[in-house]
């Protein structure tokens, strides 16, 4: 029936689709091909096939758009490998669309998002937001060497702790004191953009003095099991001047499990880098600790949102990402658009979507108005070719 319905929508709007319908009963395959026949769809316009999702043969690199419909009759955690199964055989750019459903809430969370958590005194309140029951993020860091007592009673988000400048001398030993308390420390970031001026946020070290420090404070935790994440230098061309001379003097005493990378621009911009970055590290997997699309009209910084998020959730050497907007719009310094929260400390369709819920209309303040862009929402944007499953 859904296929009838868009490819119905589509005919009056003149648009050339096929739409194809996957299945792993072969009774319902024919019963479904049979019905369509006899109401006059030619197997131009739907088409049927049998395929099991919860296989890794989910080939959809020729769709521009996957519509997922129930999934009845498996379990939570087998509709999770089937959408992972899906996505990961996407095409770059083409779009997921799942039906909503209670059971299949969970399509829009991922294990990946994390949180860069900027506290801001003077709403207390709006910490909770981040670890509420619905909340799909699993871990975040404060620029700093220790946790933050907000989230000190939420075992969901593991503290990633950070060496942020060329203090403090005691990080080594901060990170120790808890591990061997108990902690789960797993990941640890290097230097805050190194490259960077102090005035917009960069902590401003040479490379040569980073490596230093690098390797009295960063890398003998390597031997207790902690990866490290190299120093996270600005997509500016000098971050990437600046990581090489950090290598280089480095002199092969450094060990980097993973390329951190902040990046705020549009979303061609930012595919770009991570290309160059992983042309340039092919063998270390990539975070991406800070990006937004700053200083945009909101219905642009929603499809830059919506475009990344898909992306990084279906590349796996990309592990780990936060998006740089835990904070109130008033209070942005790049732009109240990217920001998950409104003024009044209410979640923007971007903060809703980060979390794995869907659009709430709520819109940040300063805004030029609202695009409706697809993230959970029932809005679908069809192109040229759609795949359904049953």
């Amino acid at each position: 029936m859904t296929s009838i319905c868009v490819l119905r929508s589509l005919r009056t709007r003149g648009e050339a689709v096929t739409v194809h319908n996957f299945d792993c009963d072969p009774q319902a395959i024919s019963i479904s091909s049979e019905l369509c026949a006899k109401l006059g769809y030619s197997r131009n316009e739907i088409d049927f096939h049998i395929l099991d999702v919860l296989s890794d043969q989910c080939d959809m690199l020729n769709f521009d758009v996957v519509y997922l419909a129930s999934l009845v009759g498996i379990t939570s955690d087998e509709k999770q490998k089937a959408i992972g199964n899906i996505v990961k055989q996407m095409r770059p750019g083409a779009l997921l669309v799942i039906r909503s459903a209670h059971s299949l809430r969970g399509q829009t969370f991922s294990s990946k998002r994390g949180l860069v958590y900027v506290p801001i005194e003077k709403y207390p309140s709006d910490d909770s937001i981040w670890v509420s029951a619905s909340s799909d993020l699993t871990w975040y860091y404060n620029y700093e060497t220790t946790p933050s007592s907000a989230f000190s009673n939420s075992p969901k988000l593991q503290f990633v702790p950070m060496l942020w400048g060329s203090s403090p001398t005691t990080f080594l030993a901060d990170v120790t004191r808890q591990i061997e308390g108990g902690a789960n420390i797993s990941y640890v970031l290097g230097f805050n953009e190194p490259d960077g001026d102090m005035s917009t946020g960069g902590s401003n070290i040479p490379a040569d003095t980073a490596a230093e420090i690098w390797q009295r404070e960063i890398e003998p935790l390597k031997k207790m099991g902690v990866k490290l994440g190299a120093p996270a230098v600005t997509g500016a061309p000098t971050g990437h001047t600046w990581l090489q001379n950090f290598f280089t003097a480095c002199n092969g005493n450094c060990s980097v499990d993973f390329i951190p990378v902040h990046w705020y621009g549009n979303f061609e911009g930012l595919a770009s880098h991570i290309g160059q970055v992983r042309g340039t590290y092919p063998n270390t997997t990539i975070w991406i600790t800070e990006y937004a699309d700053s200083h945009v009209p909101l219905k642009d910084s929603q499809i830059f949102y919506n475009q990344s998020s898909q992306y990084f959730d279906r590349i796996d050497y990309i592990t780990h990402y936060s998006y740089f907007g835990s904070f109130r719009s008033s209070v942005s310094n790049v732009g109240p658009n990217a920001a998950m929260l409104t003024e009044k400390g209410q979640l923007t369709d971007i903060g809703s979507w980060y979390l794995g819920g869907s659009a709430t209309g709520n819109k940040p303040s300063g805004s030029p108005g609202r695009g409706v862009i697809f993230a959970g929402s029932s809005i679908i944007v069809v192109f040229a070719t759609l795949w359904s499953l049953l």
